[in-house]
């Protein structure tokens, strides 16, 4: 008899089994090419731990946005942290903003981004300007309401997640229905000043 099974996240053999997940390859392309179309030329992206699948998605799409708009691997910079996360936000955030020839920083998550704010604040005491873009899980353990003018986000909740995934192990208990994978959608939330055209466009067809 057939174990239910489900995981969040998905990898290569993802067809195997039951999943729940959200675009991260898709979502981190589209934040990417958003800086680049508002004329950010030096990213620092400041990525989670890559031996877990959400952050190497993420990093793949960072990098594959910035080559298919022409421009070189130079121009980004990746740093990366091990979990806890939220408590190298700060310190990775300090050394992206030493290359004075970053202009904006994309951050894995929230936690990360909260944590490093005081760094940027500090950057921009100093007459610079550093645009942020990250991603929102809607952790609920995090208030982001004195932050709304300062960042745009990609926005997809880990509680919805967490109820499609019991909804799937359910379903395959209680039906002994075949395994299923659930993408959760993402919405995006951009600053005004932004022009954000560029997210309607879909993606190239070698990257969907």
């Amino acid at each position: 008899m057939r174990r239910p099974f489900v995981v969040h996240g998905r990898e290569a053999r993802s067809t195997q089994y039951g999943w729940v997940d959200i675009d991260n390859y898709a979502n981190f392309y589209n934040l990417t090419r958003l800086l680049i179309a508002n004329g950010h030329r030096h990213i620092a992206f400041i990525n989670g731990d890559e031996h877990f699948t959400y952050a190497l998605y993420r990093r793949r799409g960072v990098v594959d946005a910035l080559l298919d708009a022409g421009r070189s691997i130079s121009d980004l910079t990746v740093l990366n942290t091990l979990h806890p996360m939220g408590d190298a936000g700060f310190k990775l955030t300090t050394l992206a903003l030493a290359d004075p020839r970053i202009t904006a920083i994309l951050y894995s998550s929230t936690l990360m981004a909260v944590e490093g704010h005081a760094a940027v604040v500090r950057a921009e005491a100093e007459n610079r300007r550093v645009e942020i873009a990250t991603m929102d899980d809607e952790l609920h353990y995090i208030d982001l309401s004195g932050f709304a003018g300062d960042w745009s986000y990609v926005r997809s909740s880990l509680r919805e997640a967490g109820g499609v995934l019991i909804a799937e192990l359910l379903n395959q208990c209680e039906s002994g229905a075949p395994a299923r994978g659930h993408i959760v959608p993402s919405t995006f939330h951009l600053l005004p000043k932004l022009d954000g055209r560029v997210l309607s466009e879909p993606l190239p067809l070698n990257r969907r």
